[in-house]
């Protein structure tokens, strides 16, 4: 996250309204929050020695939530044919 960028932008100590900002702005920083935190997991297990066992569990967790995602897709293409 851009913190000189915040504080240029809504002054040093004010509170950030999310509704100010816009729905691009909001992805990008939530973007950028995302891939910090999935860099820092991967460099702590390739330091740990555990890259491979992280990786085959990520892509678990990821094929149990692409599943759901999919469900939830399905059940709304229902709906929204309903009415």
């Amino acid at each position: 996250m851009n913190f000189e960028y915040h504080e240029e932008k809504y002054g040093k100590g004010e509170k950030m309204a999310v509704k100010e900002m816009s729905i691009e702005e909001r992805y990008r920083i939530l973007l950028d929050e995302t891939q910090l935190i999935w860099l820092t997991n991967y460099a702590f297990n390739k330091e740990q020695g555990t890259l491979e066992e992280w990786l085959k569990y990520y892509i678990k967790v990821q094929k149990q939530m692409l599943r759901k995602q999919l469900s939830y897709i399905k059940m709304l293409k229902k709906l929204a044919l309903k009415y």
